[in-house]
């Protein structure tokens, strides 16, 4: 049953007899109708991550991003735990009325909450200590690591009660660790650096599954870069270590991303695979396109921006990944009822109004129906950045810090220092 379901929705505005009457049957209608259907049968959801933003039309309020994307055709949303514009988990995490309040927001503008995520706060957990600068940024928090992981932890935690609060039996999250920075063996690994380092995040993560067992909430790993759970082997020998702290390691899962694996160069029946041999795990589902075309220029390893790399995330539609397939598997697998199918857009060639508004629910819904994927379409000129959401404040101060030299010898980047990087996007 959905989190939605359990908790209902609470009538703030107007408390007449007549109307709370109205309210009442069509919430009965609709829970009705929702139970009828398996999860991914509801519809395109959307991750709010990518284009909320209180400088963006549309999208600048939790209520009006709501509006949006019930117009644009998705039947609900996953909710960013980390921005108190959505949901403040400071609040949240104790008080049933206040989560009640929020989902009300959401269900009165056509969108309703139907998913949860938190991968900022999770990622403090246990970052790598060479990211400091860039996380004492983004957390406004420069101090100890270990108070900085610890305030992670505590995030974390406030996250998966926000969670149960809000009626959510599952969460998506980053893993965090500290490993990413070594990803490479050069300069060489000293012997136990690998071990220690998911030993580390295992005792980290056995107090949140714990918290999780407690609250009734699965935690859904996104398989992701800069972490130290990257790929299903990773996933596979961290969960042995975690079952050494908690014999609530079940609540350890996965969300399911392949565009992270496409930028790894494995194929879709490698992809497949994966499906196939973590359906136990498997519990969320971003749908999320990419392409790898590695040529003479470069292939996995590229620090320029994001339009010119090789392997880059794309519109759904635009990139190397076989839906169809995916959606084939999904089903034969029984998962169907385990997953919505939210969309979470990143694509430097297209906007947010072409990739997520026009384009997004069409692709998700011809899929789910097992219908041809629509025809692509030219992108248009757009000013919109996909990751720009979690950046913190940034300077001269950070980049100085990360290179090593003092403030005085960092160098503005020259106004068109992008534009000799030429479009890869295909």
């Amino acid at each position: 049953m959905y989190g939605w379901q359990r908790t209902g929705r609470k009538i703030m505005y107007d408390t007449s007899p007549i109307r709370r009457g109205l309210c009442i049957h069509q919430r009965k209608i609709e829970k009705e109708t929702t139970m009828s259907k398996k999860k991914l049968d509801l519809g395109p959801l959307l991750f709010f991550a990518q284009p909320f933003s209180e400088s963006r039309a549309g999208w600048n309020t939790y209520k009006n991003a709501c509006t949006t994307a019930g117009k644009a055709g998705y039947v609900g949303h996953q909710a960013q735990l980390w921005d108190p514009n959505i949901v403040d988990i400071t609040i949240a995490c104790t008080s049933t009325s206040y989560c009640n309040e929020r989902k009300a927001i959401a269900d009165e503008a056509g969108c309703p909450m139907l998913e949860v995520a938190n991968h900022v706060m999770t990622d403090w957990l246990n970052f790598a200590p060479a990211y400091k600068p860039q996380y004492a940024a983004m957390m406004k928090k420069d101090a100890p690591i270990q108070e900085m992981w610890d305030h992670g932890l505590d995030c974390t935690l406030k996250s998966i009660d926000t969670a149960s609060n809000l009626g959510f039996d599952r969460m998506a999250a980053f893993s965090s660790g500290t490993l990413f920075p070594n990803v490479y063996k050069w300069p060489q690994h000293p012997k136990g650096l690998v071990y220690n380092s998911m030993d580390l995040l295992a005792r980290r993560w056995a107090k949140v599954c714990d918290r999780a067992e407690e609250k009734g909430v699965d935690i859904c790993i996104e398989l992701h870069p800069g972490m130290n759970l990257v790929n299903g082997g990773a996933f596979k020998y961290f969960i042995e270590q975690l079952k050494k702290y908690t014999s609530n390691w079940r609540r350890f899962n996965l969300i399911l991303d392949i565009s992270h694996f496409i930028l790894q160069g494995m194929s879709m029946e490698d992809i497949l695979d994966f499906i196939e041999e973590f359906k136990d795990f498997i519990k969320m589902w971003h749908v999320k396109d990419a392409q790898f075309r590695p040529d003479a220029e470069g292939g996995a390893y590229w620090f320029f921006p994001w339009i010119s790399a090789p392997g880059q995330f794309r519109s759904l539609g635009d990139g190397d990944a076989d839906y169809p397939a995916v959606v084939k598997k999904i089903r034969d697998l029984g998962l169907d009822d385990e997953v919505h199918a939210t969309l979470e857009w990143e694509c430097s060639a297209k906007g947010i109004e072409q990739g997520i508004c026009e384009e997004g629910p069409a692709h998700i819904n011809a899929w789910i129906a097992g219908e041809p994927t629509p025809e692509k379409t030219a992108a248009r000129p757009h000013g919109d950045v996909f990751d720009d959401f979690a950046s913190g404040s940034a300077g001269n101060e950070m980049i100085a810090a990360m290179l090593g030299i003092d403030v005085s010898e960092v160098k503005e980047e020259p106004a068109d220092w992008s534009e000799q990087f030429k479009s890869k996007a295909a």
